[in-house]
């Protein structure tokens, strides 16, 4: 892919979403004001998802 764009650069996030290891959390009170991503979700970049990234731009 980035071969036949010429790119000398690509830029990405590569972060997952997984639960969060909060022990306790409650549905109605928030801890900020969009609830985008959950409260109960932390995103999380991981190597696996920079590899499949890379390899998926050739």
């Amino acid at each position: 892919m980035a071969g036949q764009t010429g790119a000398e650069e690509l830029h990405f996030t590569a972060t997952e979403a997984v639960a969060s290891r909060a022990r306790f959390t409650r549905d109605d009170i928030y801890m900020g004001g969009a609830l985008y991503p959950p409260e109960t979700v932390q995103s999380v970049t991981t190597a696996a998802r920079v590899r499949g990234i890379i390899a998926a731009a050739g």
